[in-house]
C-alpha cells in the first residue's frame, strides 16, 4: 500500500514570553497578560500565546512504477493524485502566582501543535484502470499539564549594630525579613492526556493500491489481473 504522507514526529521546544519552555510553535505576536493583581513585587497573571487554528488544503502527486504481488504480469506505470483538506491547531495557557517572600506557583497547560487531514486519492494506471480511495491521517494530539512551585528562603538580621541592637526591630529601616530569595524550583509533569496517537494512511473506503481488484475499475474495457490480491 502506498504511503500518502509522512508526519513529523519531533516536537519543537521553544521559549515563551515568560521565559518558560514549551512544545508550542507560536506566532510572532502574543496576547497581553491578564492579571488579577500586579504591583512591583507581587502578581497573579495569566499568559497565553496566540491560539492557532489554520484550515487549508494541499495537493500531492505520485508518478511511479508498480508490479503485481505474484509477479504474474510485467510492471506498469501509474499516476496518483491526492487532494487533502488540512487542519493545524495548538493552544497554550500559563498562570503565574508570585507573592513576594511567600510563594511562587507556575502552572502550564500546553496543547502541542498537531496537524490532521482527510484525503481523497485517485489513481490512473497504464493499463487503463481507475482506483479511488478516501482516508485520513493525524499527528499525535496531547495535552500536557505541568507545575513549578517554589517557596522563599528568608533571613532576619537579629543584630547588625551592637551599639543599638533594637535598630533591626524598631528603626526606620527595620524589616520583618532582611533578605528573601526564591528556593530552587523543580518542574512537575502533573498529567498528560493523549487524545489521539499519530496515525497515517488510515483508509475509510477504497484503496491506494493500483493493483487492487476490488476497488480498481476499467476505463477502456481492460481488467486488472484476476490473480492480483485485493486491497
Amino acid at each position: 500500500m502506498l504511503t500518502l504522507s509522512t508526519l513529523a514526529a519531533g516536537e519543537k521546544i521553544l521559549t515563551t514570553a515568560t521565559g518558560r519552555k514549551t512544545r508550542y510553535e507560536p506566532k510572532v505576536t502574543t496576547c497581553e497578560p491578564l492579571c488579577v493583581f500586579k504591583d512591583k513585587t507581587n502578581s497573579w497573571c495569566f499568559y497565553t500565546l496566540d491560539p492557532t487554528l489554520r484550515l487549508g488544503w494541499e495537493w500531492n502527486q505520485i508518478f511511479g512504477t508498480k508490479s503485481f504481488p505474484d509477479l504474474s504480469q510485467e510492471n506498469f506505470k501509474y499516476w496518483q493524485l491526492v487532494f487533502a483538506p488540512v487542519g493545524l491547531a495548538t493552544g497554550y495557557l500559563e498562570m503565574i502566582l508570585n507573592v513576594s517572600r511567600m510563594v511562587y506557583i507556575d502552572f502550564i497547560a500546553d496543547l502541542a501543535q498537531f496537524r490532521s487531514r482527510i484525503w481523497a486519492s485517485v489513481i490512473f494506471t497504464q493499463k487503463g484502470n481507475l482506483c479511488g480511495g478516501i482516508g485520513w491521517d493525524t499527528q499525535k494530539i496531547d495535552l500536557l499539564l505541568s507545575l513549578q512551585h517554589g517557596f522563599m528562603d528568608c533571613f532576619k538580621s537579629m543584630i547588625s549594630n551592637i551599639c543599638d541592637p533594637s535598630s533591626n526591630w524598631t528603626g526606620i529601616d527595620a524589616k520583618i525579613f532582611t533578605k528573601c530569595t526564591q528556593s530552587k524550583r523543580v518542574q512537575l509533569s502533573l498529567r498528560e492526556w493523549v487524545f489521539q496517537q499519530a496515525l497515517t494512511n488510515q483508509l475509510i473506503v477504497g484503496t491506494t493500491d493500483p493493483t487492487s481488484v476490488t476497488y480498481c475499475i476499467s476505463l477502456f474495457g481492460t481488467t486488472t489481473a484476476t490473480t492480483a490480491k485485493a486491497s
